[in-house]
């Protein structure tokens, strides 16, 4: 395909005009195409001048449209451009997409077994939809928020608050957590899978939940529902464990001192007691007041994701069977020797490195899968507490999807951070930035700047090396369990570690 055949085209016309300024100069798209790779990786991804992203994204849409380049060239650009795609690229790249729709397994396999989870999680009910999910069907626009409540803060500034308090207790229908109507649910989603394989059983299946439900009295339903929610989720479990597989929050992952004593009891990070607008009150008054770390029980325990997305199955229907390309780190954690990066298809990961024992470690890390995948977002929703930052720019979403002790080691971020857990278990420790000093921040490396990340290994035990660090005190950690959230503040030094599978997600605001 050469420039002259594309300006007959009446696709072209509706794409990017850069296009055509670039293509004048080369009359053979493939060239183009190669020449934005070259330039793509001459640079950090996220350092790439835009238009040469958007060249690379209508080059390849282009190509795969006339089947010059196969689906995997689009799955690069779809990685590389992230949210610049603009609708009419997205529309193209979903139709596209359809036209390689691969068969799913019929197979199911769990993330986290059932058996080492069954007491932890939010009473294995599935929940109501929450508002604005797939299953609403098309009143979708009317259910959401068109208005907002405001809280005025103690700098005078107006902060927007969602009016749905979508991400707790409040919601239209609740829901009744007793054992029969959990084991009627469970049987229930099994074989509504089972009879259809073309993406509307997990529908159904809300809507089914959520018939039985009305059944009960609407006080019985609310009192069952608040009276689960006070309770930490993993309580039961964890009592059970006795150690033996998750610590209980605040019990440490690391050994003790030399001398076998603690200095000091290790401290649980702080968690809401509140609900609802309580809460959000509750956390605006510690956003306000200088922010401190803070644990939210069952903060997101109400979305679909934290069953469904337990289920491969469900994953690789929502990711097109899985062949899409993603970037997988290979290694213990990015601060290993011999880390590395590869981008496979998302089943070939999922197979690989969360169903099956891997030799190595494959961690897919701060990773936007929600760009790559969209209908992936229909499983959640942003939440309330992400309002209440001073930036009115949405937050940035990233997804975190690894097996059991995956690392990430002890960082900071530069934004704000509410990081939820889907499915599975992550043990966190923090550290106060008033410890900057005593972290060992790193320096630049390969022309890298490292500075965000300490030299202290945690799970090492280097005393010798790095005396200062403060070992056996000062911090503070706990243990998500699935449905709950951290709120972990810009600045603040944190290393998180999965007990076991594990699906995350974190909103940077």
């Amino acid at each position: 395909m050469n420039i002259d055949e594309l300006k007959q085209d009446s696709r072209l016309q509706q794409l990017d005009g850069y296009l055509l300024k670039c293509l004048e100069q080369e009359k053979d798209l493939r060239v183009v195409l190669s020449l934005a790779k070259d330039k793509l990786y001459a640079f950090p991804f996220d350092k790439v001048p835009l238009h040469w992203v958007v060249l690379h994204t209508v080059c390849s849409i282009l190509l795969v449209l006339n089947d010059d380049e196969p689906i995997e060239t689009l799955d690069v650009a779809v990685m590389v451009a992230g949210p610049t795609i603009n609708p009419m690229q997205r529309h193209f790249i979903d139709s596209l997409y359809s036209r390689h729709q691969p068969e799913i397994p019929k197979e199911d396999f769990k993330l986290v077994e059932e058996d080492h989870c069954s007491d932890q999680k939010f009473s294995g009910g599935q929940p109501p939809d929450p508002p604005g999910s797939a299953s609403q069907g098309d009143d979708e626009e009317e259910r959401l928020p068109s208005s907002y409540l405001g809280i005025t803060t103690t700098d005078g500034k107006r902060r927007k608050l969602s009016n749905g308090l979508r991400s707790h207790a409040h919601f239209e229908r609740p829901f009744n957590l007793n054992e029969k109507s959990v084991a009627k649910r469970s049987e229930k989603n099994e074989r509504l899978e089972g009879e259809n394989s073309d993406g509307d059983s997990a529908k159904r299946g809300h809507n089914e939940i959520i018939a039985s439900s009305d059944k009960l009295s609407p006080n019985l339903q609310a009192e069952n529902f608040a009276s689960e929610r006070l309770k930490p989720i993993g309580e039961k479990y964890l009592e059970k464990a006795s150690g033996s597989e998750l610590p209980r929050n605040g019990t440490t992952l690391f050994s003790p001192s030399s001398s076998g004593k603690r200095r000091t009891p290790p401290t649980v990070i702080t968690e809401c007691p509140d609900s609802g607008i309580d809460l959000l009150l509750t956390f605006q008054r510690n956003f306000d007041t200088g922010p401190q770390p803070m644990v939210f029980r069952a903060l997101v325990s109400d979305w679909p994701a934290c069953n469904l997305w337990n289920s491969s199955r469900y994953l690789l229907k929502r990711t097109r069977g899985g062949q899409s390309l993603v970037p997988v780190e290979l290694g213990s954690s990015y601060t290993a020797e011999g880390w590395s990066q590869r981008v496979m298809p998302f089943k070939r990961y999922l197979y690989d490195y969360i169903l099956s024992s891997a030799t190595e470690t494959g961690y897919l890390a701060q990773y936007n899968l929600f760009n790559q995948y969209p209908e992936l977002k229909e499983d959640f929703v942003v939440p309330d507490i992400c309002c209440l930052g001073d930036s009115d720019d949405p937050p940035i979403m990233n997804a975190w999807l690894g097996p059991k002790n995956t690392v990430s080691p002890l960082h900071t971020d530069p934004h704000h951070n509410v990081f939820c857990q889907v499915v599975g278990y992550k043990h966190i420790r923090l550290y106060s930035p008033s410890q900057t000093q005593d972290m060992y921040p790193r320096g630049v490396e390969n022309g890298i700047d490292m500075s965000n990340t300490s030299q202290v290994n945690l799970e090492s035990n280097e005393r010798v090396k790095f005396p200062n660090f403060p070992w056996d005190s000062d911090y503070l950690e706990t243990t998500l369990n699935p449905g709950d959230a951290v709120f972990i503040p810009k600045g603040w030094w944190h290393h998180v570690r999965s007990l076991s599978s594990s699906i995350s997600i974190s909103f940077w605001f």
